[in-house]
């Protein structure tokens, strides 16, 4: 219970931040599906044990900013993501530019090509080694060095 009010009035604390960028969102104590944070559209789900780690906080809002960027887009892309080659083609852009917000923030490049090539979280038809190496090339073309 302790963590639970030290993680809303922490939440509470960063409100404007999450105004600014137009999210919603929900702590939950346990992991939803095997991830620390979800994101569809402007609602995000946050583990309740990872609500102090910035690198997932900016990983979810940059879907956050996808979807206000593309809604229609992003609706497509999840309705048909399991049966549209383009549409998993799509998702990967969108899962490698937020992980690249993620290594901006702290994460590592070997995790998040971990979490990238995981089919269990994500169905993408990838393993570690190309995973990444398109992190690699999506931080090198955005000019972040490691």
């Amino acid at each position: 219970m302790k963590d639970l009010i030290l993680n809303t009035i922490y939440l509470l604390i960063t409100r404007n931040f999450l105004i600014k960028h137009r999210a919603i969102w929900f702590t939950v104590p346990l992991k939803p599906l095997g991830f620390k944070g979800l994101s569809f559209g402007p609602v995000v789900w946050m583990y309740t044990q990872a609500v102090h780690d910035h690198a997932i906080i900016r990983h979810e809002l940059k879907h956050v900013e996808q979807f206000y960027r593309e809604p229609l887009k992003i609706i497509w892309m999840f309705l048909f993501r399991r049966w549209s080659e383009k549409a998993q083609e799509y998702n990967l852009e969108l899962e490698l530019e937020a992980y690249v917000e993620s290594i901006r923030y702290g994460d590592t490049l070997v995790s998040c090509a971990m979490a990238l090539s995981n089919h269990n979280l994500y169905h993408f038809k990838i393993e570690y080694f190309e995973a990444y190496k398109k992190l690699s090339e999506e931080l090198v073309k955005r000019g972040i060095t490691l």
